[in-house]
């Protein structure tokens, strides 16, 4: 089953996990509202929901609690100081003998994946997002900060 695999893909932190609550949609499909923690692990029933595209924006906190991660993530955005500067079919030819997975984003930007079993130390997929994200000239990293990977 597809909710199966997306859960095992993106396995998080065991305590809890992120949720989006929308407040304003723009023209361009780009959403604004809140970010909040839920202090409980993501269920089934929260893949299910964010799978099929309901209110429920499901954010999956990558570190886990032995400071390891299974995922990271290049957030390649078409806003603010750090922009897309070519086509996704430019960045798919970069990235194809590399094990990232390019998805488009809600907002036409790109996030690349980078999945690996079994996990490995956060400093260590920091430092591995970071060597591909120059090799292919990306600089912004997202969503694993090195104010919060312990050494």
């Amino acid at each position: 089953m597809i909710v199966n695999r997306f859960m095992k893909l993106f396995e998080g932190y065991e305590l809890a996990h992120g949720q989006y609550r929308v407040q304003n949609k723009e023209a361009d499909g780009k959403v604004s509202g809140r970010a909040v923690t839920v202090s409980e692990p993501a269920t089934e029933d929260n893949f299910k929901s964010h799978l099929n595209g309901t209110d429920y924006i499901l954010g999956i906190i990558m570190l886990k609690q032995d400071n390891s991660c299974n995922f990271g993530v290049i957030d390649v955005d078409i806003r603010g100081d750090v922009k897309l500067n070519e086509s996704l079919e430019s960045l798919e030819k970069k990235i194809r003998k590399t094990p990232l997975v390019l998805c488009r984003s809600k907002s036409g930007g790109a996030h690349l994946y980078l999945f690996c079993n079994p996990s490995i130390s956060a400093v260590d997929m920091v430092a591995k997002l970071n060597e591909f994200a120059a090799h292919i000239r990306i600089w912004w990293i997202r969503n694993i900060s090195k104010t919060n990977v312990k050494s």
